[in-house]
């Protein structure tokens, strides 16, 4: 006797800035004992009128909120070039669209308050905002087991 369980997810086209410049490759770290993939990009985007720099960072297990350690490297070493800015820094948490609206919404605040919890261990006096978007503005197709991973990501504007 077998059991099956069947998805269907919805077509989602790939959201992509209108205004925004990859100004660096993404890079790619692979930790030997998670074998998680933490994957950067850095954007130059035109946000109100002004020119923000965002990193992303891609990686989350399914259902995680814990930063792991590459992630923990890039935003140490993101904190440290932000050292005395007095930009605002935004960190901003997104899901794939597996789970509910509501599961989802609150999963990628949890992952955007773990980067802010640690850059603030960092960086003094500088203002971080948390933000969760749930699974809007995937930045791949939700189709794919990849293309999933992919957006299960932060993304730190500054």
């Amino acid at each position: 006797v077998g059991v099956g369980v069947g998805y269907k997810f919805n077509n989602l086209k790939d959201f992509i800035p209108q205004k925004s410049t990859v100004i660096e490759e993404s890079v790619e770290i692979v930790e030997k004992k998670e074998e998680i993939r933490v994957e950067l990009e850095t954007l130059e985007l035109e946000e109100d009128s002004k020119e923000v720099t965002a990193k992303i960072l891609r990686g989350f297990p399914l259902n995680s909120t814990k930063l792991s350690e590459g992630m923990k490297i890039e935003l140490e070493e993101l904190a440290e070039k932000l050292e005395g800015t007095t930009k605002n820094i935004k960190i901003i948490g997104y899901t794939d669209n597996t789970g509910s609206a509501e599961i989802n919404k609150k999963m990628s605040l949890e992952r955007a308050k773990s980067a802010k919890e640690f850059m603030e261990e960092i960086l003094e006096d500088v203002k971080i905002e948390a933000k969760g978007m749930g699974s809007e503005n995937p930045i791949e197709s939700n189709d794919t087991l990849e293309g999933r991973r992919k957006n299960r990501r932060i993304s730190v504007e500054y």
